[in-house]
């Protein structure tokens, strides 16, 4: 049975090659892969808006929750406008991605800080790390839309290098600190 340390370490690999291969996707099919994203999120909001109406009108007793009615509703403008007009999706998208990076950079600034507390030599590269992955996020926050296809290209590169960092992290820091423990 895995340990609870290998189970995390798990979770984040898969999280950090995802980071990587979304990245790599974004770079390289840059327009195709936003529309897909859109189709793909426009549909599954559709889908999900149709089921919560369905369970609105279908329920009896305390199953009858307004809030499946409410939720039905907003689902489904959201993914008729994703289907209908990708665009206003896209303009926001680097925003959200660039709040997601700068999030994961500002949780490792605590991981730099605490391998720095331990004793542990190398922390200021950790500290760097983060700081790339806190700067490149606010660059994607501060101007989204400096071209739609090289911003996503852009969004790509940004995830590719937060994904390498965070693998990075992974399997070199925490063997750091495996030997700190000793």
């Amino acid at each position: 049975m895995w340990s609870e340390e290998k189970r995390i370490r798990g979770i984040f690999t898969g999280m950090s090659a995802g980071y990587i291969a979304l990245g790599l996707v974004l770079m390289l099919w840059p327009q195709g892969a936003m529309n897909v994203i859109c189709g793909v999120l426009g549909a599954a909001a559709v889908v999900l808006g149709v089921y919560k109406l369905f369970r609105y009108f279908t329920a009896q007793g305390v199953e009858v929750l307004f809030v499946n009615m409410s939720a039905g509703v907003v689902l489904l403008l959201v993914g008729l406008v994703l289907l209908i007009r990708p665009e206003l999706l896209l303009g926001l998208l680097p925003i959200l991605l660039g709040l997601l990076v700068v999030i994961d950079g500002t949780a490792r600034v605590h991981t730099a800080l605490e391998l720095r507390r331990v004793g542990y030599g190398a922390w200021g590269l950790e500290l760097a790390f983060s700081a790339l992955s806190v700067l490149l996020g606010i660059m994607l926050i501060a101007n989204p839309m400096f071209s739609l296809n090289l911003a996503t290209a852009f969004i790509g590169a940004v995830l590719c290098v937060d994904g390498v960092i965070n693998l990075w992290d992974i399997f070199y820091v925490s063997r750091q600190i495996r030997n700190l423990r000793r």
